[in-house]
């Protein structure tokens, strides 16, 4: 028998072939082009979803149709509730802040495969808000199932993003028109992290901060240390971080188990002025490894010494220092801001003050002083309002307008980002 494929013509042969070929690379062609739908369409829900939560946290949708938008937008198994939580990433940048909408998804993604590697134990829906602050939404109304899961993932998540995160959870709610109720609750908690004893994971029942056995020294204590780093207060920094030092370690004889406890507790103060400075622990840890390695030691004199050297490293990374620099044009952009900060002063006025282009401006005072432009504005101005509302004449709106804020919301939830209180708990405090 002949055989006919055999005796094919060249010709037809090259045909076959190529036909296979097109075939083929139609075929991939489609898979591709269907990864791309999905990815669309999965870009466009996630992009829904979070528009969905502001207006619903905002109270601006309309009830009855509920129900219908839900499912539209795949999260109809939130229409009998259930408990939410708000995720802060510390250490974000500015820069970062700025990101788009799609690198914002992007990071979404990142988020999400943090998560799952870390095998979650519950069904959730992660939905961003900024690149730095993130809604989980949990069916599940178990308190305990949900701490459970959240303690469980938090250090992979934290290893493998480098960042500190954060957790605030709500109380569970029955309906999902009372998540606005328990965002209120979330970002309420969140705001005040700092007087928790878990800044970590923060529940409504989480135990405050107080001048008890948790804390060998006070949280006053605690408060002005953070103040004088905040006030660019080297010297006061300093001062205040020995008085805790001597505070803890005066005696020598202290067993291994307060030891241990002294170093968590400090280990925590630094981790809280870090965040206040949107600085992450574990870059600083990574960054000073060495020097953490030396606490592991039990001498006193040893853990004393180094938490000296850790205090100046920190103090290094977040007290601003421009009086070294010798540059004329630095020192008289500086001379210039330090004059008119009361202003509404932007970068754009800086640049026709000085004709120098905005990155222009920006590059110089960073590489001769170390400033962050937008991050310098602010500290003047939270040092300056602390001097007016010292002076107890004006009222929080007028000391706002004083001091260049446009909106008296935008000037006291800053004040209270920088200082650990409102404008108003302050003059009381004081």
């Amino acid at each position: 028998m002949i055989n006919s494929k055999k005796n094919e013509p060249e010709i037809l042969k090259n045909e076959r072939f190529n036909e296979l070929s097109f075939i083929e690379q139609n075929i991939d062609e489609l898979y591709s082009e269907n990864l791309e739908l999905k990815a669309s369409k999965e870009s466009t829900i996630n992009t829904l979803q979070s528009d969905f939560l502001i207006e619903l946290f905002s109270g601006e949708l309309d009830s009855p149709i509920l129900h219908e938008q839900l499912k539209e937008i795949q999260l109809d198994d939130y229409f009998e509730g259930g408990t939410l939580a708000l995720l802060t990433i510390e250490g974000i940048t500015l820069e970062e802040t700025k990101f788009t909408r799609d690198n914002l998804l992007t990071f979404r993604s990142k988020m999400l495969n943090a998560i799952a590697s870390s095998k979650p134990t519950l069904t959730y829906k992660l939905i961003p808000l900024d690149f730095q602050n993130f809604c989980i939404l949990f069916s599940e109304k178990n308190k305990v199932k949900v701490a459970k899961m959240l303690n469980a993932i938090i250090p992979s998540i934290e290893s493998q993003l480098s960042r500190n995160l954060t957790f605030s959870v709500a109380t569970e709610v029955p309906s999902i028109n009372q998540f606005k109720d328990a965002f209120a609750e979330v970002t309420k908690m969140m705001q005040d992290k700092f007087k928790y004893t878990n800044t970590q994971l923060i529940f409504p029942d989480t135990e405050e901060i107080t001048d008890s056995q948790l804390l060998p020294y006070t949280f006053e204590e605690e408060r002005k240390l953070f103040n004088a780093v905040i006030d660019n207060d080297l010297e006061k920094a300093i001062s205040y971080s020995q008085s805790i030092l001597d505070h803890l370690f005066r005696d020598e004889q202290l067993n291994s188990f307060k030891i241990t406890e002294y170093k968590i507790v400090l280990f925590n103060t630094i981790k809280r002025i870090l965040s206040h400075q949107d600085q992450s622990f574990h870059t600083f840890y990574d960054k000073n490894r060495d020097l953490f390695n030396q606490l592991s030691t039990s001498s006193i004199p040893v853990i004393y010494s180094t938490f000296q050297k850790i205090f100046k490293v920190l103090f290094n990374d977040c007290i601003f220092s421009h009086a070294i620099t010798t540059d004329p044009t630095t020192l008289s952009i500086i001379e210039y801001i330090d004059q008119n900060f009361m202003k509404d002063l932007s970068l754009t006025d800086l640049s026709i003050e000085f004709e120098l282009s905005e990155n222009y401006i920006s590059r110089l005072l960073k590489k001769n002083s170390d400033i962050n432009f937008k991050a310098y504005i602010t500290e003047l101005k939270i040092a300056k309002s602390k001097e007016l509302l010292l002076e107890g004449k004006y009222n929080v709106t007028e000391i706002s307008e004083m001091v260049g804020y446009k909106h008296v919301n935008t000037f006291i939830r800053t004040f209270k980002k920088h200082v650990g209180y409102s404008p108003g708990e302050f003059s009381k405090v004081l």
